[in-house]
C-alpha cells in the first residue's frame, strides 16, 4: 500500500469496513487529505463518535475540523474538545488545517466500547497509518491509552519521560521512534488540560518535541 495514495487507501478503509460488518459510517482525517504529504505534526484521536449513521468521509477539504464544524450546539469551533486541541495546537505553534489530524481506527462507533471486532479494526488502523508514520520525521500527539498502547506498539517507540499535565495526579508520557516522537495525553474531552494556567510543565514539554 502506497502511504500517500489515497484513492487506494480510501478503496482498502471503506473494504475493511464492510467486511467487519460496521454500520455507522468511518472517517479517517479531520484535516485537507493534502497534511498526508505536508504535515510535520500529527494529532490523532482513537475513533469517530456517534450514535447515527453518517455517510463516509476520508478528510475534510474544507479545513480542519477542530476549527470549521460546528458540535452539537456549540458555535463553530467552539465546542469543549474543539478549544482543547485548538489551545494544543497554538503550543506547537500549529494552524489547524496544517496539522495532519484523524482517527487510527476510521470506524464510527458510539463509544469504544461498543465498537465490533476491537482486535481487526486495530489491525486495519495499523495497516493504514504505520507507512505514514514511518514515511519521515513526524511528532505525534494522541490521546488515551488505547491509541497511547496501539502506536508504542506500531512504532516500537521507546518512553523517554513523563510529565506532570497539572491536573491531579495525572501525567503525559513522551516516548522517541525510528523517525519521529510521540506525546500521550489523557483525553481532553475528559480531562480539559489546557486553558486552565495549570499546564506550564507540559506545554514546554510538547515545544520540545
Amino acid at each position: 500500500m502506497v502511504a500517500y495514495d489515497t484513492t487506494e487507501l480510501e478503496k482498502f478503509i471503506h473494504s475493511e469496513y464492510e467486511t467487519q460488518r460496521h454500520s455507522l459510517g468511518w472517517g479517517l482525517l479531520y484535516t485537507p487529505r493534502s497534511t498526508l504529504a505536508t504535515a510535520r505534526t500529527v494529532f490523532m484521536g482513537l475513533n469517530p463518535g456517534g450514535s447515527t449513521y453518517i455517510k463516509p468521509q476520508f478528510s475534510s477539504e474544507l479545513g480542519s475540523s477542530y476549527t470549521e464544524e460546528t458540535w452539537g450546539s456549540y458555535i463553530k469551533g467552539g465546542a469543549p474538545l474543539q478549544l482543547q486541541v485548538r489551545k494544543l495546537f497554538e503550543i506547537l505553534d500549529e494552524n489547524p488545517a496544517n496539522v495532519l489530524s484523524g482517527n487510527l481506527v476510521p470506524f464510527r462507533s458510539r463509544n469504544w466500547a461498543s465498537l465490533e471486532n476491537k482486535e481487526a479494526s486495530l489491525k486495519t488502523a495499523e495497516k493504514v497509518w504505520r507507512p505514514i508514520l514511518q514515511s519521515r520525521s513526524f511528532r505525534i500527539v494522541t490521546m488515551g491509552k488505547v491509541a497511547e498502547s496501539s502506536l508504542v506498539s506500531m512504532l516500537a517507540a521507546e518512553p523517554t519521560h513523563v510529565v506532570e499535565t497539572g491536573w491531579g495526579n495525572v501525567k503525559a508520557r513522551f516516548y522517541k521512534y525510528d523517525t519521529g516522537s510521540l506525546c500521550c495525553l489523557p483525553h481532553l474531552s475528559r480531562y480539559k488540560i489546557f486553558n486552565r494556567g495549570k499546564s506550564n510543565n507540559l506545554e514546554a514539554a510538547l515545544r520540545e518535541m
